[in-house]
């Protein structure tokens, strides 16, 4: 319980430091290559947040408070999206247990696991099935990923976690052919 208020205290500080100083480093964030596979009728897309949760994410992740990261899936074809999907990845803090619980929405997977690392790991990968018997020819596949922004009660302010990605949204392509 007193890790958990500590944690709460730290975020706000955080965030407070963040609104007022424009000095603030954030990460540096990116996608590792996008590898695709075919697999039935579906082309496995999986790529990964690279430096996405360093520096100061230990402690936000131990807030309590639900953090998602949003994914948006995207094919086109001939400059037309052909195929749009947003999805997240979700933790939440769970201070009795002292782990955190996960929600990977796009591979339909719930698990609980007591190592930051792993939390870590298990957030920044994306495997998206995208459904290409429908299609064929060349199509350009895109995967981005940003922070929504989270309310503190303890500041009464909205605090936009993109801060902490330098206001940067991580994004890959990749032609592919069908």
């Amino acid at each position: 319980m007193l890790g958990s208020l500590i944690s709460k205290v730290y975020l706000n500080v955080l965030a407070f430091s963040v609104l007022l100083f424009s000095n603030y480093t954030g990460n540096i964030v990116d996608f590792s290559s996008l590898l695709t596979k075919t697999v039935g009728d579906n082309l496995v897309c999986s790529t990964y947040l690279t430096n996405a949760f360093e520096n100061d994410f230990d402690e936000i992740f131990k807030s309590g408070k639900e953090i998602r990261v949003w994914f948006e899936f995207r094919a086109l074809k001939d400059n037309k999206v052909i195929h749009y999907e947003k999805f997240y990845h979700q933790v939440k803090w769970n201070a009795g247990k002292q782990e955190y619980q996960l929600n990977l929405q796009e591979q339909n997977y719930k698990t609980n696991t007591k190592s930051v690392k792993e939390l870590k790991y298990l957030l920044s990968v994306v495997e998206y099935p995208f459904y290409k018997a429908n299609h064929n020819g060349n199509v350009v596949i895109e995967v981005n990923a940003y922070l929504p922004k989270i309310y503190l009660e303890t500041i009464s302010k909205e605090v936009d976690l993109m801060l902490l990605w330098k206001m940067k949204k991580p994004s890959i392509r990749k032609e592919v052919r069908l």
